[in-house]
């Protein structure tokens, strides 16, 4: 049995992800997951997630998309989600 499967997530159940820096947007897609480093510590979002907003700490995003991972640096910012489209505003490049 797949991962998905494993943990009731389908393969096409995916939200939007915009990655904005000063100097543009450094990064949109679709996302399976993504995990972001708050003042609060580390935390997971998936598809369906309740709307939220929360401040960055310094350090790595991870964005999961089916079996690729990618990683972005956060020097701080703010993560938005809300009706499965999620954005992350950052100071960095």
């Amino acid at each position: 049995m797949i991962k998905e499967e494993l943990l009731g997530i389908s393969s096409i159940a995916r939200m939007h992800l915009n990655v904005c820096s000063v100097c543009g947007i450094v990064f949109e897609g679709e996302a399976d997951e993504i995990i972001i480093q708050t003042k609060t510590g580390q935390m997971g979002i998936l598809k369906d997630h309740i709307p939220m907003t929360t401040v960055l700490e310094i350090g790595v995003t991870k964005v999961r998309q089916g079996d690729k991972e990618r990683f972005f640096a956060t020097m701080g910012g703010v993560f938005q989600f809300k009706d499965n489209v999620a954005t992350i505003l950052t100071d960095v490049c």
